[in-house]
């Protein structure tokens, strides 16, 4: 029996191909770890999106309300480039 390989998103949207490295992507991680090695960020928090468009978030080091008004800003960021 053939299967249905058709695969459709929940909202009947297209689904989107998986992505190839971004290399902007890169170039700023690579500049937040240097800035984690010499100390001077001491704390992140954020959300990632893998290639299969899978997300996850990531809470490491120190926090505080400062932190999470910036993660506010981000999330009105966010939405406004939907």
């Amino acid at each position: 029996m053939a299967q249905d390989t058709k695969v459709e998103a929940l909202d009947g949207g297209p689904v989107m191909e998986a992505f190839d490295k971004h290399e902007g992507l890169i170039e700023e991680l690579e500049r937040m770890l240097e800035q984690a090695r010499s100390g001077e960020i001491v704390g992140l928090a954020g959300a990632v999106m893998h290639r299969d468009q899978a997300t996850g978030v990531r809470v490491v080091g120190l926090s505080n309300r400062a932190l999470l008004g910036a993660l506010a800003v981000v999330q009105y960021t966010l939405a406004g480039d939907l």
